[in-house]
């Protein structure tokens, strides 16, 4: 099956949490990817992050092929399209047959065979036209990512398999069978190998038609078969030409299916990278610089911009650095109100998850250490949907935070902000320090935002701890 997002064995499920919410995917994203359906399948992808620095490359490469080769983007989404229409076409038209079919009267036993084979042929031709036509396009473009050659490869296979062995032929003459009552006509010529050679549907091997083990060997001996006949047919004979035409389509069916089935698995991706397209020309249209990220040990991002400060159209939106490097557990940030400490978290995480997707970060320079898993918890407000009546906001973060620290893997990111906000503030930081410590036990990182200062002294002399002060650093203020 085709596959230009390399998922199979490269992608975790990140724990999608109720605080999650608040780095506000769907409201940032909206203005930068209009269409509802792209959208979805594009913050679906990007949210389960690639952890392998190779899948990471490959999926950079063909986002760069398609800015280079735009309509070759298009030429794909209109195959895709028009694929879409096909399959409803085709299942229908299946449905019909088989209505036919369950009709078990003689006289239209073999009339329903051979709508079946007609049905068959006529979509196997539409389909293989279709991919023809995509093979064409993707002749005319200079690509060079491996994901895409893998297409025109592939397109090229089906290309000489259609015509170097004639089945495109084969089918048209199919698509030309005919009944009258219980009258018909055909030929068929088996190679050496025992299989179809070719087929002329105007005359008839009349020496099996009562013997149904000549029918059985005509498909399976090796022999050449030449010979015409018009018949008329008896009730048992009419069964079992019916069943050898059927025999025939469901191999035509078959085949066509496969082909649908693996073109259609390259709807997905399609919509992800048309979506990293559109999320990039949106970007450069607010003159916003853009890096595709390299990937370490350490974390350094240098002039990184909040995504959803951009898609709100705010003015004087002031980049941020933020530093992580390898021998680092975790790291606080704390600040007054409105100083920037949230959004400059929330920027932080948006960007682990957009570099982890193969797409570029808006920022002017990135490298990022690869998380096996990101996860985000915010503090609960008393009007979150998660509060009831028997859990309140604290017992909601501790059910969440649970739930989270026990499946996280090993090289995970958890971000944090302002957590255990809504018990004593000493208490709050004793039991965030036994977090974070076994957090950094298990080798997950972590990035707390929180106005806890006693947590800030309980990691005073712990160097493997970055504690960032917003007041100080006037880079650090959104406003």
């Amino acid at each position: 099956m085709l596959d230009i997002l390399w998922l199979v064995g490269s992608h975790k499920n990140n724990v999608v949490t109720e605080s999650s919410k608040e780095l506000f995917w769907e409201d940032t994203f909206r203005n930068i990817i209009p269409d509802g359906n792209i959208r979805k399948v594009f913050l679906k992808i990007i949210y389960n992050n690639l952890t392998d620095n190779e899948c990471i490359i490959y999926r950079q490469d063909i986002i760069k092929d398609f800015l280079d080769n735009r309509q070759l983007m298009e030429d794909i989404l209109s195959f895709i399209e028009k694929a879409d229409v096909f399959c409803d076409e085709y299942n229908n038209a299946i449905k019909t047959t088989k209505n036919i079919l369950n009709d078990t009267r003689n006289s239209e036993t073999l009339s329903g065979a051979i709508s079946s084979l007609q049905i068959t042929s006529f979509f196997f031709k539409r389909i293989t036209h279709l991919i023809l036509k995509l093979k064409e396009s993707f002749s005319l473009y200079n690509i060079k990512s491996y994901g895409l050659l893998s297409i025109k490869t592939r397109l090229a296979e089906l290309e000489d398999k259609i015509y170097n062995t004639q089945v495109i032929n084969i089918i048209s003459d199919l698509e030309n069978i005919h009944i009258d009552e219980t009258n018909a006509s055909f030929y068929l010529h088996l190679n050496e190998n025992g299989r179809i050679g070719e087929i002329n549907l105007n005359n008839v091997y009349s020496s099996f038609l009562n013997d149904k083990k000549s029918v059985t060997r005509l498909f399976k001996r090796k022999r050449n078969i030449q010979f015409s006949a018009n018949v008329r047919y008896s009730e048992e004979t009419n069964k079992i030409i019916s069943q050898e035409i059927l025999n025939i389509s469901d191999i035509i069916y078959d085949i066509t299916r496969s082909i649908i089935i693996e073109f259609g698995a390259l709807k997905n991706g399609i919509c992800f990278y048309k979506g990293g397209i559109q999320y990039i020309d949106y970007l450069i249209g607010k003159k916003i610089p853009l890096c595709f990220p390299t990937f370490s040990s350490g974390t350094k991002i240098e002039g990184l911009y909040d995504l959803n400060l951009i898609s709100r159209n705010l003015t004087n939106i002031v980049p941020n650095d933020f530093e992580f490097d390898e021998y680092l557990k975790g790291c606080l940030i704390k600040g007054p109100n409105s100083s920037g400490k949230t959004v400059y978290m929330r920027s932080i995480a948006v960007s682990f998850f957009i570099a982890q997707s193969g797409l570029p970060v808006p920022a002017k320079r990135a490298q990022y250490s690869i998380a096996e898993n990101i996860y985000s918890l915010y503090s609960h407000s008393e009007t979150s949907d998660s509060v009831t009546p028997v859990m309140g906001r604290f017992e909601c973060e501790v059910k969440e935070l649970s739930d989270i620290v026990f499946s996280a893997k090993p090289n995970s990111m958890i971000i944090f902000n302002e957590m255990f906000q809504t018990t004593k503030y000493g208490e709050g930081a004793e039991g965030l320090f036994h977090i974070f410590n076994y957090l950094s036990h298990k080798n997950i990182r972590w990035i707390a935002v929180t106005h806890i200062e006693e947590l800030f002294s309980l990691y005073k002399d712990d160097i493997s701890v970055e504690k960032i002060l917003i007041e100080k650093y006037h880079a650090l203020n959104y406003k």
